[in-house]
């Protein structure tokens, strides 16, 4: 019986090796591993072309536009042909002069588009310049007023890219704050047969309309972009404000 009960002393007054140093209970779980930042390049934009999991380039930056899918005035089809792609030309092309639609893309930023470390052969000769990389610098043109430049150099770009909705936008923006109404309205008037429901070139056509005092066809142009983006996407609100109280 003394030898027992000397057992179940032992027993009971043993500290389990695991709870040594921690004051009792299971040992702590190992720290979780985080899973690493993805890189910000082309390959990984690529990944990301869902609509549940939108990601664009716009002018050399990420963006994740998810959340944006089902709230752009213009429908969601807009932002999803953006996804896992390069949306600097479609982007530009239809917001170039609205700041309300740049700083909601702001809002949405990743941060600035890697450069794959992998080096590529060096061509002979210089590769012509992309479409998007030129909407890029006649943007950059054209935010800094310098429309001279920016109209010579559209024009350029209108012989390499023929019939681009874009490109005869903002050839018609560059004409219409350079007072060359007649060239700006011809302009429009291509870029509308080219795409009719550009809502970019709807806009500034409205907004010339103002400039040549022809408001009731100002007006239209704001009814067709009610129509095609509600009134709270940013060309329409643009244009309403140029029309103001007339």
């Amino acid at each position: 019986m003394k030898s027992l009960l000397t057992l179940a002393l032992l027993l009971t007054s043993t500290t389990p090796v695991y709870a040594a140093g921690s004051g009792g209970g299971s040992a702590p779980a190992p720290a979780p591993v985080s899973s690493p930042t993805p890189k910000l390049t082309k390959e990984e934009v690529s990944k990301h072309n869902q609509r549940s999991d939108c990601w664009s380039i716009v002018d050399g930056y990420v963006y994740n536009l998810t959340n944006w899918v089902d709230q752009h005035p213009g429908g969601a089809s807009r932002i999803i042909s953006l996804c896992g792609v390069d949306g600097t030309s479609n982007f530009l092309g239809q917001h170039s002069g609205s700041s309300s639609a740049k700083s909601r893309l702001k809002s949405y930023e990743l941060g600035k588009l890697e450069v794959d470390s992998v080096l590529s052969p060096q061509p002979t000769t210089a590769a012509p310049k992309s479409l998007n990389t030129q909407l890029e610098a006649v943007t950059k043109l054209l935010e800094s007023k310098n429309f001279t430049q920016a109209l010579s150099d559209l024009k350029t770009m209108d012989k390499e890219f023929p019939n681009n909705a874009d490109i005869n936008n903002l050839l018609g923006f560059a004409s219409r704050n350079l007072m060359q109404y007649k060239q700006s309205a011809s302009y429009y008037t291509k870029a509308l047969r080219i795409n009719p429901n550009h809502l970019g070139a709807i806009e500034y056509q409205g907004e010339l309309f103002v400039k040549t005092k022809k408001i009731a066809a100002a007006k239209k142009n704001l009814d067709k972009l009610k129509r095609l983006c509600g009134v709270n996407c940013p060309e329409y609100l643009d244009l309403k404000q140029a029309i103001g109280k007339r």
